[in-house]
């Protein structure tokens, strides 16, 4: 579903459906806050008819600077006909195809 410059993605695999939601505008936003000064932050943005999403895990270190702890890109596509997305993670290499029931 996409609203303004928001998009909420729902897919279920196993009978567990997880979702995602993005502000697609490029820039980077906290989703979480985690103890210690760390957080998630998310960032998506299209290229082209693709929506390229990254969420980041950030810690601090003990000499108070930042270092990312996880980096995960994902390339979303959906077909023509509205009926397959597909979902594919650059590191580790995945590629999941969701077909609309």
């Amino acid at each position: 579903m996409c609203a303004g410059n928001s998009i909420h993605i729902a897919f279920a695999s196993d009978a567990k459906e997880p979702t995602e939601m993005y502000v697609v505008d490029g820039k980077e936003h906290v989703d979480l806050h985690v103890q210690g000064g760390g957080q998630v932050v998310s960032k998506a943005q299209w290229k082209k008819s693709a929506l390229i999403t990254e969420i980041v895990g950030r810690a601090k270190g003990i000499d108070g600077g930042d270092f990312e702890v996880m980096d995960f890109r994902v390339r979303w596509t959906i077909s023509a006909d509205g009926r397959v997305l597909t979902r594919e993670l650059e590191d580790p290499a995945q590629l999941l195809v969701y077909d609309k029931q």
